[in-house]
């Protein structure tokens, strides 16, 4: 049976045992004090799984005892995200944290199910904004992170972890005696530009990101070692910052997958070269570029084609109406495609592309799940050369070099020896570095270092 006084299951002579002596009574409910049993028996600590005996060393004179403390960290994870690889990094986030014992609880403004998680869902605030204005309303931000900011404000905690920097701002002034850690999986300034904000919030966030967040807040998470650097260069102090990268779920995405049904489904021969880039057509992903780059490769290999998955044909002529009917008819849109799918559309293609334009680099989940599945990954000098250099995983090219790009990947694609290899070497890379597994550990080890209780150090 559960024992009131502990975190094990003890047997039930046990329990009343304890119960009758008062052990366990004078020290914390996390704590088991064994007195005055001189023998071994075996128990297991329902939070993490430990199963064993203990050392005959509590003689019956109550010399001596042996103490065990509870090692799980409570978790408040704090996420207003409902869509897309935002929704993928959180829930995958969680549902790894809880399999290593760690207490999560996550406050939502979604619907979703994670196994050994406490999802507690606030209503997500639904007002009507511009058509591809991607943040919504300054008054809609206000809304949401006050629903979420009085559902977290009374939770019991260790750790308060969020991608919202607003909201670790005002957690951290509000409840300062927690522990806050601020997840930055991009810097606004840099972006914000690209999705067309005002200049005004853009140097709003740039005040926010660099300079106040960073003071108040126990630790800034980001994603990579660019990413640092880039904010260590602008005043960032680096004692501040962990490098934690994205994660990729190795056993769904892998090159064993079979492609050939898509390949058949939209009419293209096992000798044409297919390239496949997925997510929406946004300048933030380097889009206009990638389109301007394969309509001249199109021109060069006549065998060549490119696969967009996740938006329509109107969604095409809408972004690029100048396209040359020439690539247009090279370029297929799959349409919005279930994400169990998606593994099945990677394997069809030759090779992943992301041709984004940053000022640091990056490693958005489409290229570690491109890697995953044993796909060489084309890539950009600005954004993901650290990544493809570590891995050996691809090519880079300069996007505002046009010809030059589309001759470098010409060549790429014709070498059918480079491809092979630079897929292999792809895949052994994320499989050994960016496993959610291997990730989630190196979360949970900067989260217990920011933990000052020595209960809860690493």
């Amino acid at each position: 049976m559960d024992c009131a006084l502990c975190d094990f299951a003890c047997p039930s002579w046990m329990v009343r045992s304890f119960r009758a002596c008062g052990s366990g009574r004078r020290g914390l409910s996390r704590r088991m004090h064994l007195r005055r049993f001189g023998f071994i028996f075996p128990v297991q600590n329902v939070r993490t799984g430990f199963e064993g005996g203990f050392p005959d060393s509590c003689g019956a004179s109550g010399m001596g005892a042996w103490v065990f403390e509870r090692d799980a960290m409570r978790i408040l994870y704090v996420a207003d995200v409902v869509e897309g690889a935002a929704k993928l990094h959180v829930t995958e986030t969680c549902r790894h944290l809880a399999m290593l014992g760690e207490s999560v609880e996550l406050i939502i403004n979604d619907d979703v199910k994670i196994s050994g998680v406490a999802v507690v869902r606030v209503p997500d605030v639904q007002i009507r904004q511009e058509p591809g204005y991607h943040h919504g309303s300054v008054f809609k931000i206000l809304v949401q992170d006050t629903i979420m900011l009085l559902k977290a404000l009374f939770k019991k905690c260790d750790v308060i972890y969020t991608r919202n920097g607003f909201l670790a701002l005002q957690m951290k002034i509000l409840r300062p005696w927690k522990k806050v850690v601020w997840e930055m999986n991009g810097i606004s300034r840099v972006e914000f530009p690209l999705m067309k904000e005002l200049r005004l919030k853009t140097a709003l966030a740039f005040f926010m990101e660099e300079r106040v967040l960073p003071l108040f807040v126990d630790k800034v998470v980001v994603i990579t070692e660019g990413m640092k650097r880039f904010l260590a260069a602008d005043g960032v102090p680096e004692n501040k910052m962990a490098v934690v990268f994205n994660g990729v779920d190795c056993e769904k995405f892998n090159p064993n997958i079979d492609g050939g049904a898509i390949r058949q489904k939209f009419g293209i021969p096992e000798k044409e070269k297919l390239l496949i880039f997925v997510g929406k057509l946004a300048a933030w992903h380097g889009a206009d570029h990638m389109l301007a780059i394969f309509e001249l490769l199109a021109q060069k290999m006549k065998n060549v084609k490119l696969m967009i998955v996740g938006i329509s044909d109107a969604d095409l002529d809408r972004f690029a109406p100048s396209l040359s009917k020439e690539a247009r008819e090279q370029i297929m849109c799959a349409g919005w495609v279930e994400n169990e799918k998606i593994p099945e559309y990677m394997a069809a293609a030759d090779a992943g592309v992301h041709l984004g334009t940053h000022d640091y680099d990056l490693n958005p989940f489409k290229v570690l799940e491109y890697m995953a599945c044993g796909k060489p990954v084309i890539g950009t000098t600005r954004g993901l050369s650290e990544i493809i250099s570590a891995s050996k995983g691809g090519i880079v090219v300069d996007p505002l070099e046009r010809e030059k790009s589309a001759e470098a990947i010409c060549s790429f694609l014709a070498d059918e020896a480079k491809l092979t290899e630079a897929g292999c070497n792809a895949r052994e890379y994320v499989a050994e570095n960016h496993r959610w597994e291997k990730v989630t550990e190196k979360l949970v080890k900067t989260l217990k270092a920011t933990f000052k209780d020595k209960r809860m150090a690493q």
